[in-house]
């Protein structure tokens, strides 16, 4: 039994990026700069707020902080005592959800007050963190390095700079599973609510994870949802199985990201020009400013993948997945968070043919319940009934 599709604008967990919004990527200091035009990302400061970047929810959202980090979020209350909490996660990472990508969401509330749940919805920490000149300058220097030397990885010193920079446990642009983990305890205390249910799409399949440990009581339903816990080779490399877009020449890191872009999101050269689509896998304007939406990414991406260091072996062969390998460089090294655990009702529904994130089984995913849609798109199946 599966209740009906909330349609959403789909995140897309292996790029980052968005399919449902305007092609010509917007200028917005909190997601993916204008790789159309001739601008960098706009220096992110200390005081982004619910007011900016802006948001239709406005009325709904607050400030918090945990650790001197500061997120924001929205409580849709159900009534003024109700005390049982659904989160709504349509995806990422890498995407601020209040900003952009809430889809219709006078029908997600709807549809979680019928069940008479407060609904909860988060924005990663990236979106409201200041874009510090040491991080800024790493993510640039990574970029440039990857560009000179494709198919070879960046230089091991640039790389190690984003690490140590940018993707950091402390990092003030970064979620981990303990951040995430002390988000909700605080939501709790300070709402005076509890977190019962966690519904939603691709990378709500993660933060589910974070949440088993803390939450074992948890109800998780999530459809095409991210394999949390798989290695990345079989991933990336389930994802990067088609052929390369016609008529587009590879060998570059600038094409051959391209090529991935167009292989993940199902556009082609007609929808969107080679160079935008480049700039967009790896979210850069055309001086190779990196957005700290791309850290955001990275510092989740990176702790809920294994065997990165497989990615890291010599080049692989296919040029969207070599793109691939290129960007996730930094991602060597870090380990899956060891109190990852989803809950023991956790239902998926995974999409047959998932060309945005194919399922990829691993041990963290070995007990969910899942269903197997044979027709659909990426976050365009239902969610199933989990109880």
């Amino acid at each position: 039994m599966k209740r009906r599709t909330i349609t959403y604008l789909a995140a897309i967990a292996a790029v980052g990026v968005t399919v449902g919004v305007s092609l010509a990527l917007k200028a917005d200091p909190n997601g993916p700069p204008d790789v159309s035009a001739e601008t960098s990302p706009a220096a992110h400061t200390a005081t982004y707020s619910c007011e900016y970047p802006a948001t239709t929810v406005e009325d709904f959202c607050s400030m918090l902080e945990v650790d001197n980090v500061q997120t924001r979020y929205a409580l849709f209350r159900a009534d003024d005592t109700a005390v049982r909490t659904m989160i709504y996660d349509p995806g990422g990472p890498g995407v601020s959800i209040l900003s952009r990508h809430m889809g219709d969401i006078e029908a997600i509330v709807a549809d979680a007050h019928e069940r008479r749940y407060n609904l909860l919805v988060i924005d990663e920490p990236w979106v409201v963190a200041e874009y510090r000149d040491e991080c800024r300058t790493a993510m640039s220097g990574y970029f440039a390095s990857a560009t000179d030397r494709y198919p070879a990885l960046a230089d091991a010193s640039l790389v190690d700079a984003v690490r140590g920079e940018c993707l950091d446990e402390q990092a003030p642009a970064v979620m981990t599973g303990e951040r995430y983990r002390q988000i909700i305890a605080e939501i709790e205390q300070t709402e005076n609510v509890h977190v019962e249910r966690l519904e939603g799409y691709s990378f709500a399949s993660v933060r589910a994870a974070y949440l088993g440990s803390t939450h074992p009581d948890l109800v998780v339903a999530v459809g095409t949802p991210f394999p949390v816990g798989a290695p990345a080779t079989a991933f990336f490399g389930a994802t990067s199985s088609s052929p390369t877009p016609a008529g587009l020449n590879t060998g570059t890191l600038a094409s051959d990201s391209a090529a991935a872009y167009y292989q993940m999101t199902g556009l082609t050269t007609d929808d969107i020009d080679p160079t935008v689509a480049g700039r967009a896998l790896w979210q850069t304007d055309s001086d190779g400013q990196v957005s700290l939406s791309r850290v955001g990414y990275l510092s989740e991406m990176c702790r809920s993948l294994t065997e990165w260091d497989k990615m890291s072996a010599d080049t692989l062969g296919n040029p969207m997945l070599n793109a691939q390998r290129s960007m996730h460089a930094a991602c060597n090294g870090f380990d899956l968070d060891t109190q990852m655990t989803l809950p023991e009702r956790t239902c998926f529904t995974v999409l047959s043919n998932d060309i945005q994130t194919p399922w990829v089984e691993s041990e963290l995913t070995a007990e969910a319940r899942i269903d197997v849609s044979e027709a659909g798109k990426h976050g365009l199946v239902d969610i199933p009934t989990c109880n």
